[in-house]
């Protein structure tokens, strides 16, 4: 799931990114996981692992930048 908000002031901008593991070994799972948390962590995300769920957010940006990211 994600979800994006962007208004002109920027300290209520934020995308919010929710993702659980899917329908695969427990294994699989965790290499996916870990791969989508490198990947948001570099686009400076704020990542929370926990087992297959990972909580993702992104806040401050501005309007283009928000843009850009979705």
């Amino acid at each position: 799931m994600i979800e994006a908000y962007t208004v002109e002031n920027i300290n209520d901008n934020y995308i919010k990114f929710f993702f659980k593991g899917g329908g695969a070994a427990i294994d699989r799972r965790l290499r996916r996981v870990n791969l989508i948390n490198e990947i948001l962590k570099k686009m400076g995300f704020r990542v929370v692992v926990k087992e297959d769920v990972i909580d993702a957010i992104i806040k401050k940006y501005t309007i283009p930048e928000i843009e850009k990211m979705t």
